[in-house]
């Protein structure tokens, strides 16, 4: 059996989770992408996450384990360093109360922040959408965006800038058979999107360790949460946690 290392957002882990820069990602300006956001663990940039009101970021639970006074969110900037956004502290974490780590198929993999003050709207800052029970069927063009590894492997650097990628949604059963031969097998449930990379005819495209938490978007609308992958980063989906799933949690933590 091919074994199985997934890109999780703690660095230096065996099992770690989308954590660094997309795979064949274009730069990108905040304008274009106002509702993202950086979250650092002790100044240390780990996840990416989604404005989604003026005191609340959707992120993914595995961004948000250690202590709300050790986590501090960016939000306005597309530098890696966040130098030229703002720098927000954090009042509380809200983890999936299901969300079990990465040795139980990964489920609801999915958290909220909450700033300590509200978040003030620019042009640079906005939330994005929600929605309700978003449809989201095989072949849809979706985009992510972050931070990540800029290669395939831990050699490679964080992206210094905001990066972004047009993907394609698979069918969850396509994207089980491509586990077939991993420790993923039985992991792609209804609660999961798969994607695979498009942009510039590029196959081996997708999230990498450091866009955990990072946002899946149709039509300005958030749909899926960053969540894992196989190394090398590229040559499986991405996994995403399908938002709609979670809606009411998520306004009940708002």
């Amino acid at each position: 059996m091919k074994q199985l290392i997934l890109i999780f957002c703690v660095f230096g882990t065996v099992f770690s989770q989308a954590n660094r820069q997309l795979i064949n990602g274009l730069d990108a300006s905040i304008h274009s992408y106002p509702y993202m956001a950086g979250i650092y663990t002790n100044s240390v940039f780990t996840c990416g996450g989604a404005i989604i009101n003026f005191r609340s970021i959707l992120t993914a639970a595995h961004c948000i384990l250690s202590h709300p006074q050790d986590i501090t969110v960016s939000v306005g900037g597309g530098r890696l360093n966040g130098q030229d956004g703002s720098l927000l502290r954090v009042s509380h974490t809200f983890m999936h109360p299901d969300y079990r780590g990465i040795h139980t198929a990964i489920v609801a993999d999915i958290a909220v922040i909450r700033t300590l003050f509200p978040i003030a709207f620019t042009t640079r800052v906005r939330p994005i959408s929600l929605g309700s029970s978003f449809p989201v069927s095989a072949n849809e063009r979706v985009t992510i965006t972050g931070w990540g590894l800029t290669g395939t492997d831990d050699n490679s650097d964080l992206a210094q800038s905001l990066q972004t990628l047009e993907m394609s949604t698979i069918s969850n059963n396509v994207c089980a058979s491509l586990h077939q031969n991993t420790m993923a097998r039985g992991w792609i449930t209804s609660e999961k999107i798969c994607t695979v990379g498009i942009q510039n005819n590029q196959q081996n495209s997708g999230i990498c360790a450091g866009d955990s938490g990072g946002p899946l978007v149709v039509r300005n609308t958030v749909v899926g949460v960053a969540s894992w992958t196989i190394r090398p980063c590229g040559t499986y989906p991405s996994v995403f946690i399908r938002t709609s799933n979670h809606l009411r949690w998520i306004r009940d933590n708002l």
